[in-house]
């Protein structure tokens, strides 16, 4: 419950604790500050997007709320009817790259080889990301997401 984890004061060091522990599952595609390591925005941008506790735990737990245009997600069907999901990092007129989740490598395809492609409308992001914490643990982690400088 929001009105629960926003009650509760976190703590930074508990909350880092969380984020780079095996249990959660945000550092997977959010890296502290490097763009290049990060499939979704890395934890600066997000602390600096949402200075707001209250609209920081909202967008985590409906992570399709809003999603910003270059970090939609694109699905990809092959000829061969294999399913890529990703954020889209190229393309042109030949072929369309993706960076997708729990890897920062690119997958290029060829154009030729794409049989349907579309932009879809749900974040990359899970639904219910929070669920196997307590209130104390997203509470504890939103205070060190918040606490995240952007990079310089």
């Amino acid at each position: 419950k929001p009105e629960t984890i926003l009650s509760l004061s976190g703590k930074v060091d508990r909350g880092k604790l969380i984020f780079f522990s095996d249990g959660a599952r945000c550092r997977i595609c959010h890296d502290v500050n490097d763009a290049n390591k990060s499939t979704g925005p890395t934890l600066g941008e997000i602390a600096k997007k949402y200075p707001r506790r209250s609209e920081l735990l909202q967008h985590v737990l409906q992570p399709s709320l809003k999603v910003d245009d270059k970090f939609a997600t694109y699905v990809v069907v092959t000829t061969k009817g294999r399913v890529l999901t990703g954020l889209l990092a190229k393309q042109t007129e030949s072929e369309v790259t993706l960076r997708v989740p729990n890897d920062t490598r690119l997958v290029s395809i060829k154009r030729a080889e794409i049989d349907e492609m579309f932009k879809d409308k749900k974040s990359l992001m899970p639904e219910r990301i929070l669920m196997d914490l307590t209130a104390q643990e997203a509470a504890d982690l939103l205070q060190y997401l918040q606490s995240v400088p952007p990079a310089k």
